[in-house]
């Protein structure tokens, strides 16, 4: 409903968000919608201070806030909002929002200096631990697909440790979008 987005603030952004799910709404759209937070989908404190409110002003409180947690480990982001990953998760976890963290294995390109990847799957295991909701961005998209094609089991030859650890993640949610209505 609402991609990665930049507005100045979190109440600009709360403002644009509950604005777009009330015209999706109003067109008759019922299926669930996904928000993402502002700073491109990696500002969490936005999500936890105006989430809630988002999700309220759904007449259907049909929405999945998302959080890309692409953070690296240069302490950008983590000087920036306070708080280091794994805090960042508990928060999520303890929040009142409905929040999927998305996960990926490049450095962050909006983040100047950082050139180290994300440490993805001591993340995909602490979202696990938490009970928390995660994606992996891109499965087949961009430069980094899971897939050649975009087809279970095409894999690229870097999504190896990704497939190995979290494979049964990944086929269950694979299995479920192919029998979905």
């Amino acid at each position: 409903a609402m991609g990665e987005s930049y507005e100045p603030t979190d109440t600009a952004w709360a403002t644009r968000a509950k604005a777009v799910v009330s015209s999706l709404r109003a067109a008759g759209y019922r299926m669930p919608l996904y928000v993402m937070s502002r700073e491109g989908g990696r500002n969490l404190p936005t999500l936890l201070a105006r989430g809630a409110e988002v999700v309220a002003a759904d007449p259907l409180h049909n929405v999945v806030l998302g959080w890309q947690a692409y953070w690296g480990s240069n302490g950008g982001y983590q000087n920036a909002y306070g708080m280091t990953l794994s805090d960042a998760f508990a928060r999520v976890a303890a929040g009142n929002v409905p929040i999927q963290v998305g996960l990926i294995w490049h450095s962050d390109h909006q983040n100047p200096g950082d050139q180290q990847t994300i440490p993805y799957a001591s993340l995909i295991q602490l979202a696990q631990a938490n009970a928390l909701s995660w994606l992996w961005w891109d499965y087949r998209m961009g430069r980094d697909n899971l897939t050649q094609s975009g087809t279970y089991g095409q894999w690229t030859s870097w999504a190896g440790p990704v497939i190995a650890a979290f494979g049964v993640a990944v086929r269950t949610a694979y299995q479920q979008a192919q029998v979905a209505p």
